[in-house]
């Protein structure tokens, strides 16, 4: 075997076996906080440092660039985005040489951490008066996982908030608010969630609407 060869063998053979013995309390791996399309990780080393090696996070099976750090002691943070929301992510940490493009040279120093995407909010929604006791709601939910969605829309503006349920669906939303008084102000509020887990998105809010009048005078306002 030629000596600098030899030489690369011996030396990340006696850097991994110097991390072998790290267990996932050593590194502390775990996902800080979650949002629709990223997730923040954090990690804690007492390794010494070492230029030709570093920290690595895989994402599913693939590395996360974003996410190599220069081996070393201390508190090492990084953001992974470009998620698809209300999505489940399985996250690991390793240690591997600085050329590595595969976990097959790496040592593995975390547990498998679970991460989850949160539901994505409706960037607008709208509201109408119908008539004069009914106003209809209306969105368009972004792209996203839509398993276990569930969408809660409330009216507020009368004597108790009014609540709609309905599974989340890609298609163009609406759903109708009946039973209202004529000339009351209402808005409405949407949330996104996921039964399973609870997480849910940011809370969209429509405008506030008038419900037309009673009687003759009802046709007229339609047309404004």
């Amino acid at each position: 075997m030629d000596m600098n060869c030899l030489a690369f063998v011996c030396y990340f053979g006696s850097l991994f076996l110097s991390v072998a013995s790290a267990s996932a309390s050593d590194t502390k791996f775990q996902v800080l906080q979650n949002e629709s399309t990223t997730f923040y990780v954090r990690w804690s080393s007492t390794f010494s440092p070492n230029e030709s090696a570093v920290f690595c996070v895989t994402v599913g099976q693939m590395f996360y660039a974003e996410c190599r750090k220069p081996l070393g002691k201390g508190n090492f943070f990084c953001k992974i985005g470009d998620r698809l929301p209300n999505t489940q992510y399985l996250l690991q940490l390793w240690i591997c040489p600085s050329s590595s493009e595969s976990t097959d040279t790496c040592q593995n120093v975390s547990n498998t951490v679970t991460a989850y995407t949160t539901p994505q909010a409706p960037t607008t929604a709208n509201a109408a008066a119908r008539n004069n006791e009914t106003i209809e709601v209306m969105w368009q939910n972004p792209t996203q996982n839509l398993n276990d969605l569930m969408t809660l829309i409330v009216l507020y503006g009368g004597d108790s908030p009014q609540t709609i349920m309905q599974t989340t669906d890609s298609r163009p939303q609406s759903v109708k608010f009946t039973n209202l008084t004529a000339l009351r102000a209402y808005n409405a509020t949407l949330v996104i969630y996921n039964i399973n887990n609870n997480y849910k998105s940011s809370t969209v809010y429509t405008r506030t609407v008038l419900t037309l009048p009673n009687g003759k005078f009802a046709h007229f306002f339609q047309h404004f």
